[in-house]
């Protein structure tokens, strides 16, 4: 038995990779997972990951957000809590995951730029969450049809 295929070079697997990625924009999302994180550094922190659905496409892709303790990373806490409709949660000092799974809410998302590796490559560009609104901008609202009434017999 054997296994049969067509091999890709770097620059191809990278192609693949970064055609995959969301486009910057904003995007529903439900939240797919929390949970308490310990960073490089030692500190104690959060990592949440969403599962981001595409704009009329049948797709969806987990992205993964991590926060800290530190008081530069509370508005985004805070909206990220705000775009759930868990606004109290984030005001009581203390987040219960399971209330938080299969939330919904709208993500800004972007593409981060692979960083250097220690052996010189780079990682692949990634998306990743520049921030949480409320709801998704006006000129991003799928518009349906408006019904009439008008058929006549």
């Amino acid at each position: 038995m054997s296994f049969s295929f067509k091999h890709l070079t770097k620059d191809q697997i990278k192609e693949v990779k970064n055609r995959s990625l969301l486009k910057d924009g904003y995007y529903p999302f439900t939240v797919f997972s929390m949970e308490n994180h310990i960073s490089r550094e030692g500190k104690q922190g959060l990592k949440v990951v969403i599962r981001v659905h595409t704009l009329g496409q049948n797709d969806s892709r987990l992205i993964t957000d991590y926060f800290s303790k530190d008081e530069r990373m509370m508005e985004k806490l805070e909206h990220f809590c705000e775009s759930i409709g868990q606004e109290d949660a984030y005001a009581k000092d203390e987040l219960i995951f399971k209330e938080f799974i299969d939330r919904s809410g709208v993500a800004k998302v972007g593409v981060k730029k692979g960083t250097m590796k220690e052996d010189g490559t780079t990682y692949p560009d990634q998306n990743n969450v520049k921030d949480y609104v409320k709801s998704l901008p006006a000129d991003q609202k799928k518009v349906e049809p408006e019904f009439k009434d008008d058929i006549k017999f």
